[in-house]
């Protein structure tokens, strides 16, 4: 499944959600995943690649903290238990 508007994907029998999107400050990661391995975490790449943040996921709600980057388009990896997933984020 994937709309477009709160970038909702199913992957592996779980739901992940990042919202809003586009943002002006705070984005949050919302996942059904019940269980989080050690190596669960995001990482966000400006659009040229350079890494900008990483940090662990340890929840099904992650906020994350946006509103020190520039207007522009970033993308955003998670792992979550191994699963593997890359989503296109406007900040605004």
């Amino acid at each position: 499944m994937i709309a477009t508007s709160i970038n909702a994907y199913e992957v592996n029998n779980y739901h992940t959600q990042l919202y809003p999107n586009p943002t002006q400050s705070n984005l949050y990661l919302s996942t059904e995943a019940t269980l989080f391995s050690r190596t669960s975490n995001y990482i966000i790449y400006s659009s040229v690649g350079k890494m900008i943040k990483q940090s662990t996921i340890n929840s099904q709600e992650t906020e994350i903290d946006l509103s020190n980057l520039t207007s522009s388009i970033y993308y955003i990896v998670t792992t979550i238990n191994n699963t593997v997933q890359s989503f296109k984020i406007i900040k605004e």
